[in-house]
């Protein structure tokens, strides 16, 4: 299982940053990391979307037994 890790920052107040991990890809088991890079870009759109007062930072896909955040 491959999770979509990021930092969101408010846009208002852009020092102020929180860690997010969206697992979306559960019933996908042997989803590369190349392939998680081409999915990720939809999901965080949605999230923004949801979230309008943050903006993504940065973002990476790791694997579900290895999420550290080290961007």
């Amino acid at each position: 299982m491959i999770s979509v890790m990021f930092v969101a920052c408010l846009i208002t107040q852009p020092l102020i940053c929180k860690e997010v991990n969206l697992t979306f890809l559960q019933d996908i088991k042997n989803i590369t990391p190349y392939q998680c890079q081409h999915t990720a870009g939809v999901e965080l759109i949605k999230w923004v979307k949801d979230h309008p007062r943050y903006k993504i930072a940065r973002w990476k896909c790791v694997p579900e037994n290895k999420r550290e955040f080290k961007i």
